[in-house]
């Protein structure tokens, strides 16, 4: 149960950082895909421009075409509706066409009218092509309503002169350019907004990834000590039960029940113990190793050797914790699941790494393959959370665990 807990714990991890981070990419990519359309103003702002620059334009046309009449007049209303129909559009919905149709109406009204209007449209063109379409179709609109302004500038009813008319492009082109200027504000503003965004998503993620590997760890510091202790107490208990029944006055059994006081006691200190290393003390290593194999020869009566290298007098906490607690359930499976008279520890360097090796000789019994898989599933995570391997199996004359651990 508590392995599978610990699987539980550690799916609801990954999955819960993956999903996070996939949602929070998702968002960055959608941010940096849309188009910039929105305004910058508030809609109650930007309809008020709106509507301000519709009064100036029809203003100026009412004043040009009040000397005019005819043709002429009837066509610069024509494209003053136009002007102000395809803004509309434009605020409403940011298209290529709708913003050519601005320019080149705003064109024809500087063809047909001798009055200032006409440029004041053309300006309104050339910032809707540099502030709502994207950079390439911007520029082409841009152009192409400036190239249309300069034709009906010296073909229409002013007829200017070139000098008059290059003097006006210099407005025009500081009108594309700081429109376009505001444009790369607006995106870079998107995409540090998304980045932030991504960020946050990734902080809180990692907050509950930490939390859910946190309880992980209880988990499984929690099952080891559980079922190392509690194992040898059963045992224990139920030997002196029968030996009670057969042999009340032998004093084995008292000696028994002193035995297991003293395995509740061990296991109430693994307990403080784990409790302990969840806050980085106390953590036991490869030096509580021989400690270990005396308790159990002393407990089950089967032969326990220990044999460490020097080198290890120093240890990493985390990999130590792994080996001591990797070698103290290999023996509760041995106690368990074989009928093993002997047990060698052996702990060594090997391939730039740690090897723990806890080998036992004699035939398993005939529930070790089914009720070992938790503690082999428990030793295998801590490897893995090392960098390590952990492998299990049968030899011709027992059992071998062996852990390697990356130096």
């Amino acid at each position: 149960m508590a392995t599978a807990l610990l699987d539980t714990l550690s799916r609801k991890s990954r999955d819960l950082t993956a999903g996070v981070t996939t949602r929070a990419a998702r968002r960055f990519e959608v941010s940096l895909a849309m188009q910039p359309q929105d305004s910058m103003l508030p809609a109650r702002a930007s309809w008020g421009l709106l509507i301000g620059l519709s009064i100036v334009v029809i203003s100026g046309t009412e004043s040009a075409t009040a000397h005019l009449s005819g043709a002429r007049a009837e066509g610069a209303w024509v494209a003053t509706i136009v002007f102000l129909v395809a803004c509309l559009l434009v605020y409403l919905r940011s298209t290529t066409g709708a913003v050519l149709v601005c320019g080149l109406s705003a064109s024809a009204l500087e063809a047909l009218t001798p009055g200032n209007t006409a440029y004041v449209a053309v300006i309104t063109a050339v910032v809707f092509a540099a502030l709502r379409l994207d950079p390439r179709a911007g520029r082409t609109v841009a152009l192409v309503t400036t190239l249309a302004f300069v034709l009906a500038s010296a073909q229409g009813a002013k007829h200017l002169p070139p000098s008059q008319i290059i003097s006006l492009l210099p407005g025009l082109a500081f009108a594309y350019l700081a429109a376009a200027a505001i444009r790369r504000l607006r995106v870079e503003q998107r995409r540090t907004e998304s980045l932030l965004q991504e960020v946050l998503a990734g902080r809180d993620a990692s907050i509950r990834a930490a939390a859910l590997e946190q309880r992980a760890h209880f988990a499984r510091e929690m099952h080891d000590v559980l079922a190392h202790t509690l194992s040898a107490l059963s045992i224990q208990l139920e030997g002196l039960g029968m030996l009670a029944e057969q042999q009340p006055d032998n004093p084995t059994v008292v000696s028994g029940v002193q035995r297991a006081g003293r395995l509740a006691q061990e296991g109430l200190a693994e307990a403080r113990r784990a409790v302990s290393s969840l806050r980085g003390e106390d953590l036991p290593g490869p030096q509580a190793l021989p400690k270990l194999a005396a308790d159990f020869e002393r407990d089950t009566s089967i032969t326990c050797r220990v044999s460490i290298e020097p080198a290890f007098e120093r240890f990493p906490a985390d990999a130590g914790l792994a080996v001591y607690r990797t070698a103290q359930e290999a023996l509760t499976n041995v106690h368990k699941h074989s009928s093993s008279s002997e047990v060698e520890i052996r702990l060594c360097s090997r391939d730039r790494g740690t090897e723990l090796t806890v080998e036992n000789w004699g035939e398993p019994r005939p529930s070790a393959i089914k009720s070992g898989q938790f503690g082999l599933a428990g030793m295998r995570e801590r490897a893995e959370l090392l960098g390590g391997t952990l492998q299990a199996g049968p030899t011709a004359q027992g059992f071998l665990v062996r852990l390697w651990i990356p130096q």
